[in-house]
């Protein structure tokens, strides 16, 4: 490609992007493949309604944590004490990392075991570009290794889900200013995510928000490196950073 005069240029994105995807290909080299059915685990870990299902749940758990005690005038009262606000503040976000990781073990999990009782996962040791629909995955790694980066991956995402929430109900402090802030933050990600094409010179957009971090599945299957500022940049190392 870089003999191609479109390309050649080299202070230009496109080559730079050729010349790394190259690099970030280079360990993938001599890996051995393995036949083995791929229902099971493709469908395991592409569940949108789980993710929907687990945000609803988090959006309620933080409504009790942090406004059911001001709707009931009990603010004052605990700011009033020593080290309440923050001593409280603290029990509260605690309480919150917990319960959603609990959660999202008890979520991800049970449809993780539906599937592999249903489908069966095959070989754990058998890497995942021995499946088609990891094709273009640039990690090289296990399926069990797989199925563990996944489940850390969304249990990441719903922790900062919570802190944004949590971070909206203690700035806003009024439930329906609350609602307006969430509907448009994931409003807005779904747009991005949904109309802006993976090659557009938006994609940063597209994939550097709430609704494509729950993607985990794409995360790691799709290879893509994103155009800032003229240097490409892997999606993955970006999304982790951001």
């Amino acid at each position: 490609m870089k003999s191609v005069s479109i390309f050649n240029k080299k202070d230009s994105f496109s080559y730079r992007n050729i010349v790394k995807t190259v690099e970030d290909f280079k360990p993938l080299r001599g890996l051995p493949f393995q036949l083995g059915l791929e229902e099971g685990i493709v469908s395991g870990t592409n569940t949108w309604s789980t993710d929907f299902c687990l945000a609803m749940l988090i959006f309620l758990l933080i409504t009790i944590l942090f406004y059911v005690e001001k709707e009931e005038g009990l603010t004052s009262l605990i700011r009033s004490t020593r080290h309440g606000k923050l001593r409280t503040f603290g029990a509260k976000l605690t309480a919150l990392t917990l319960i959603t990781i609990f959660l999202s073990l008890i979520y991800y999990g049970s449809i993780l075991l539906l599937a592999e009782r249903l489908y069966g996962f095959g070989s754990l040791s058998r890497y995942i570009q021995s499946m088609s629909s990891f094709y273009h995955a640039v990690q090289p790694l296990t399926v069990e290794q797989y199925l563990l980066v996944y489940m850390l991956l969304k249990i990441l995402v719903n922790i900062l889900l919570g802190w944004l929430m949590a971070a909206l109900f203690l700035g806003l402090g009024h439930i329906s200013k609350i609602y307006v802030a969430t509907s448009l933050l994931l409003g807005a990600s779904y747009l991005c995510y949904s109309l802006i094409h993976p090659n557009s010179y938006l994609n940063v957009l597209k994939y550097i928000n709430i609704l494509a971090f729950y993607d985990a599945f794409h995360f790691i299957s799709d290879y893509r490196n994103l155009n800032i500022l003229g240097y490409p940049v892997r999606k993955d190392t970006l999304t982790l950073w951001v």
